[in-house]
């Protein structure tokens, strides 16, 4: 009987649907963990050089020829330990890989060495091919989910995906800062003003109750004789519709509403006004 063809590993494994950016790493410990050897053929050189590590790591580098892959192989060794001591360089780096700079670039920006983050990429996020597979990079390697609010760091790099390189930088003067009153007669007060403003949208808690409000709402404002979808509607008055909603109590009753009553201008100004006097009794 001839024998099967061996299926080559990398040529399907980052296709799976439970695959993400480490696909390679996820392999190397499961091959690890089942007891299995490594096989060139089956699963090529990289993944064969992160099985080594791996049960190097398992054994804290005390084997016999442990000491001799830390010699050969010090770029793994360094990149498998990159960000352990500070969580905001490995944002930054996923957030530059993800808004499309070259690896070149980002290791000059970050202070890591080009060998480092080649390697680190390889093993731990390999994007840079994908970049153009919105879902598989949105739900896959930023792990957004539509029943839970994305956390700061998903909106960082959700935030760099999509609006490229020049936000990087904007994200990380705000993230020291954060949560804290900005200046708004300067430009950087206003950039950080509007991330914190972002963000804070972003987690407020969007409820059952809500959404049947905001159905409320589109049924009133939808007007009865143009065929105009919700969904226009919610577009064309998004920012009425949010800001009638009241985000910290279920008592608002928006059938008892006048869609005319619905003014934004208020909300914003009561929201300067009280940002206003925080800022002078801060003084």
């Amino acid at each position: 009987m001839p024998r099967r063809p061996t299926r080559y590993y990398p040529d399907y494994g980052p296709f799976l649907l439970t695959s993400g950016p480490d696909w390679r790493y996820q392999r190397a410990w499961f091959i690890v963990e089942s007891g299995m050897k490594v096989s060139l053929r089956r699963d090529g050189p990289i993944i064969a050089l992160l099985v080594r590590y791996v049960r190097a790591y398992l054994r804290s580098f005390m084997g016999r020829n442990d000491r001799k892959m830390e010699r050969d192989h010090p770029h793994l060794i360094e990149a498998m330990t990159l960000g352990q001591e500070n969580r905001l360089l490995l944002l930054e780096i996923h957030c530059r890989v993800l808004a499309g700079e070259p690896l070149r670039v980002i290791a000059l920006k970050v202070g890591v060495s080009a060998e480092v983050l080649d390697a680190y990429c390889l093993a731990m996020f390999d994007v840079g091919w994908r970049l153009k597979q919105s879902s598989y990079i949105r739900l896959q390697v930023i792990g957004l989910h539509p029943g839970r609010s994305p956390t700061t760091e998903q909106l960082m790099m959700l935030s760099c995906y999509t609006h490229g390189p020049h936000t990087v930088d904007a994200w990380l003067d705000w993230w020291d800062v954060q949560g804290q009153l900005h200046d708004l007669s300067t430009p950087i007060g206003r950039q950080r003003e509007g991330i914190e403003q972002f963000v804070s949208a972003q987690r407020l808690e969007c409820t059952p109750e809500k959404l049947v409000k905001v159905a409320d709402y589109i049924a009133m404002l939808r007007p009865k004789v143009t065929r105009q979808t919700a969904r226009d509607v919610f577009r064309d008055y998004q920012t009425e519709i949010i800001s009638g909603i009241d985000w910290t109590s279920e008592s608002h009753t928006p059938a008892d509403m006048n869609p005319a009553d619905i003014d934004p201008s208020v909300a914003r100004q009561k929201v300067h006004e009280k940002k206003r006097k925080e800022m002078a009794a801060a003084h």
